[in-house]
């Protein structure tokens, strides 16, 4: 797998930290309205969307291959969260009851949006094919199994699973340390930022 170099991740407007790998083969637009922290990987066939949004993506942060992060309306992933394959974040949505016109190719005025933020907080995971819609927040820690769909927010430290998603049973926590010896130990390397 090849990673976009420095120079072009900068002549996309994208604003970044130590250590971000994005392939070669990821789509970006808007650029400009995307920021990446240190420690970040997006793999092969993402879309990156920001245009008339915005992405942010904290430290320490994975996106698997295939997967779309569409910002029209704000995408925010906390430091340790993570989307695997398949999965699409929505952060804006059209109105099917039948009284709007859909798509972005018809006219602002004939059409009916719902853009809103979603935000995964810190060490949330979206499971395999799974779906985000606009406003939802992930609570710290969640989990939302794979083939699932979240409408509505999820508690933090619980697994939600199915369509849509239902909580299914609390999570340890454990990994909090191991995550704030991750970062003592990435900070000890002293990565100077791009």
């Amino acid at each position: 797998m090849g990673y976009l170099s420095e120079s072009e991740l900068k002549e996309m407007g994208l604003q970044f930290g130590a250590n971000v790998l994005i392939s070669e083969k990821c789509s970006i637009y808007g650029g400009e309205n995307i920021s990446i922290a240190d420690n970040v990987r997006v793999d092969d066939f993402c879309v990156l969307s920001a245009v008339n949004g915005f992405i942010k993506l904290g430290s320490h942060v994975h996106v698997a291959p295939y997967c779309g992060l569409y910002g029209g309306g704000g995408i925010e992933m906390g430091d340790f969260s993570g989307i695997s394959s398949g999965s699409s974040l929505y952060s804006t949505n059209d109105n099917y009851s039948g009284d709007f016109l859909i798509g972005p190719t018809m006219f602002e005025d004939y059409r009916c949006v719902d853009a809103r933020a979603i935000v995964l907080s810190k060490y949330v995971t979206v499971g395999t094919h799974s779906a985000v819609l606009p406003g939802v927040v992930l609570g710290e820690g969640s989990v939302l199994g794979a083939f699932s769909l979240a409408h509505r927010a999820l508690d933090p430290w619980y697994l939600y699973s199915g369509v849509p998603a239902k909580k299914l049973r609390k999570r340890k926590n454990g990994l909090i340390d191991k995550a704030d010896m991750m970062s003592r130990r990435w900070a000890a390397q002293k990565i100077v930022p791009c």
